[in-house]
């Protein structure tokens, strides 16, 4: 939450429009879960926030399955360990779009957004598996 607020509390365009958000909500005294999940300029500060500081900031090492596996077109033979660095993959350009070392939230405000959510280790949604494959 810290950084939160930083990025929001250090951008006046964010503050602003996150700000009008709440104010327009017409939310409860104590704010619900959904209500708080029905704010999409905040949630997508959320996110940006996530993306740009990454809990973990060391790679999490998984083991390839036995039978090996095909990412990207290159295969990997089982019992290989595999990690990748969120604070690598959450500034991929290819990925995150434009200036992906700055705080957008509205890049979380487009129509593409799943392809980004499966590449960040914090967000926690049902995927189906049969897709990624």
């Amino acid at each position: 939450m810290q950084s939160f607020c930083h990025f929001v509390l250090s951008d006046p365009d964010v503050y602003s429009c996150l700000k009008e958000e709440i104010r327009g909500a017409n939310l409860s005294s104590e704010v619900s879960w959904q209500e708080a999940q029905d704010l999409p300029y905040f949630q997508a500060c959320l996110l940006e926030t996530m993306r740009m500081r990454p809990a973990v900031g060391l790679s999490i090492p998984r083991y390839v399955p036995q039978s090996g596996a095909t990412i990207d077109d290159q295969h990997y033979p089982g019992g290989m360990v595999a990690s990748v660095n969120a604070w690598v993959v959450h500034r991929d350009a290819a990925l995150h779009g434009e200036f992906p070392e700055q705080f957008r939230p509205e890049r979380w405000l487009k129509s593409n957004t799943k392809e980004m959510k499966m590449h960040m280790y914090q967000v926690c949604e049902a995927v189906d598996l049969e897709e990624r494959s």
